[in-house]
């Protein structure tokens, strides 16, 4: 046989070490154990998650979400320890076998200083400790994964430079890079945990669209349909009172189905059932969701269900404005600057809203073409920070609001 098999009993964790390696963080890797001077490796037969829950408790590193094998990081050296059925949590029994072991760890989120469990500073535990994020790289994307990690919906915006104020104790990740398709934050691509060159000015946070809780029924689609929404955990309908295109707006972006065409009333697509939650709703349809309009409080009305509200969206979601500096955006205090917002609409002839992350700035540019130009004759340290774009189209009816653009850092050196 090429290998050659030893019985090992360990009747601790505490009594032996082991070890993550080969990864990016401490809390993911090939998992090692050392036996006297010598570092072995897990072979993955009969390896589980709850054997690994066992790993992640001893090194405090949260819930073990997956235990494949198959070398993911790299084939170790030396001798290889086989795990039997008796890991529990108090201790583990080895044999020596093959390969090596998968460890993903998600670590823990939560969102500090919102206005709701869906908003906040983005905060993550590593390490028994919770800390904060860097927004270096941060967009929405990164915001995206940590909305869906949260069940807080799609992401609205990622507000960076703490927006939500500034967090204390470590800054655990920074450069994080996310696709969006990732199930965690921790899943992305980023700095070593703890390995940062930021300070709590930069924390990044997000706002998020909120826990799904409306939907649209008996549409063409997913973007047309009775308004339905969840309260206490009963799906209810909207009653049509006051019902207009911002109200419906706001749903469609909600939804990421782009803007209202229109919104029925008189139980357009069919009367609903049970509860009327919401009536008298009145947004001004710059809201991330229907319940932060302005209503009667839930199931208060004097309505039918064939007075259910209804809309039916565009289902193309508006593309965000894009902001562009000239000449750079590292220049020096007295230069002239140019700040661009273009937007890809085919609702021309609207808005720019150029907005700064800290203090009230704002100015604003009516245009007939794509693109508007902020001129700044001669900046000051004071105009230094981070911009971003908004674009809206007033329609006859409806206002249509576009999503917030990226956020780019303007940078003043001396004279």
């Amino acid at each position: 046989s090429l290998f050659f098999f030893v019985i090992i009993q360990l009747l601790s964790l505490s009594s032996f070490e082991v070890r993550l390696v080969d990864s990016k963080d401490e809390c993911s890797g090939r998992v090692e154990v050392r036996h006297g001077d010598m570092w072995q490796t897990v072979c993955d037969t009969d390896w589980t998650l709850s054997k690994a829950q066992v790993v992640c408790d001893h090194l405090e590193c949260g819930t073990a979400v997956n235990a494949s094998g198959a070398t993911h990081f790299g084939q170790g050296s030396g001798s290889v320890v086989e795990a039997n059925a008796r890991a529990t949590s108090a201790g583990l029994s080895f044999a020596f076998g093959l390969t090596s072991f998968l460890s993903s760890y998600a670590a823990r989120l939560r969102l500090a200083s919102g206005s709701s469990q869906c908003s906040g500073r983005v905060e993550i535990f590593y390490k028994g400790q919770w800390g904060t994020v860097c927004d270096d790289e941060w967009e929405m994307a990164d915001a995206n994964v940590v909305c869906r990690q949260l069940g807080c919906g799609h992401a609205v915006s990622a507000p960076a430079s703490a927006h939500f104020g500034s967090g204390s104790g470590p800054i655990w990740l920074d450069n994080v890079e996310c696709t969006g398709q990732e199930s965690a934050l921790s899943h992305c691509d980023h700095n070593r945990f703890g390995e940062n060159n930021c300070g709590h000015g930069e924390d990044a946070g997000v706002v998020c669209s909120g826990k799904k809780s409306v939907k649209l029924i008996n549409g063409a689609g997913q973007c047309s349909g009775r308004v339905e929404i969840s309260q206490g955990g009963q799906w209810g309908t909207v009653c049509d009172d006051e019902w207009e295109m911002a109200d419906a707006d706001v749903v469609c972006r909600q939804l990421g189905c782009g803007h209202a065409v229109s919104a029925p009333t008189n139980a357009h697509f069919g009367s609903g059932t049970g509860p009327i939650w919401l009536d008298d709703v009145e947004c001004t349809g710059q809201e991330s969701a229907l319940s932060h309009c302005d209503h009667n409080r839930f199931g208060e009305n004097n309505c039918g269900h064939s007075e259910d509200a209804g809309v039916i969206c565009s289902g193309k979601r508006p593309e965000k404005p894009q902001i562009t500096f000239s000449p750079a955006t590292d220049v020096k205090w007295g230069d002239k600057v140019e700040i661009t917002c273009t937007v890809v609409s085919e609702h021309l002839g609207g808005t720019f809203v150029l907005r700064k992350m800290e203090g009230n700035f704002r100015m604003e540019k009516y245009s007939q073409h794509k693109a508007a130009t902020f001129v700044f004759p001669s900046v000051d340290f004071s105009q230094k920070g981070s911009y971003y774009c908004e674009y809206q189209k007033k329609l006859p009816n409806q206002v249509i609001y576009y999503p917030q653009g990226n956020v780019a850092e303007l940078s003043i050196t001396g004279q």
